[in-house]
């Protein structure tokens, strides 16, 4: 029998995936990089590059705090829409998350609480051994 369970390792990847196709479908950011990590019953997510082509033209054009509350509004507007994918991706339930993005830096953070650990399967990886060719 094949063992469907995800490893913390995949479920990153594909919470990372699903993000960044994301931020490109609905917002038309081309992001560089998304990194997820699960720890216990928390996920964090940076985003590298998640601001909207409109919104650089707005930061080089006019005031940079007004740009600032526009992405605020944005990540209010979308905060639900990740909610719903980290969900659906972990098997949880999102008890709490908050989004930060800070338009002059271009990154974007993301912390989720989560109403329990993830199941996740072992890795088969091991850590922390080396090993040996005897064929030398």
């Amino acid at each position: 029998m094949v063992d469907k369970t995800l490893t913390r390792g995949e479920m990153e990847r594909n919470l990372s995936q699903s993000v960044q196709a994301f931020y490109r479908s609905q917002l038309g950011c081309s992001t560089e990089k998304v990194s997820c990590h699960i720890i216990n019953e928390q996920v964090a997510i940076a985003i590298k590059n998640p601001i909207t082509p409109l919104e650089s033209l707005l930061n080089s054009s006019i005031d940079s705090q007004f740009v600032q509350d526009l992405r605020d509004r944005i990540d209010t507007i979308i905060k639900q829409d990740l909610v719903s994918t980290i969900e659906k991706i972990l098997g949880v339930e999102v008890m709490a998350m908050t989004i930060n993005t800070t338009v002059n830096n271009n990154l974007t953070g993301i912390v989720a609480l989560l109403s329990q650990k993830p199941a996740t399967r072992d890795s088969k990886r091991t850590f922390g051994k080396s090993r040996v060719n005897k064929s030398i």
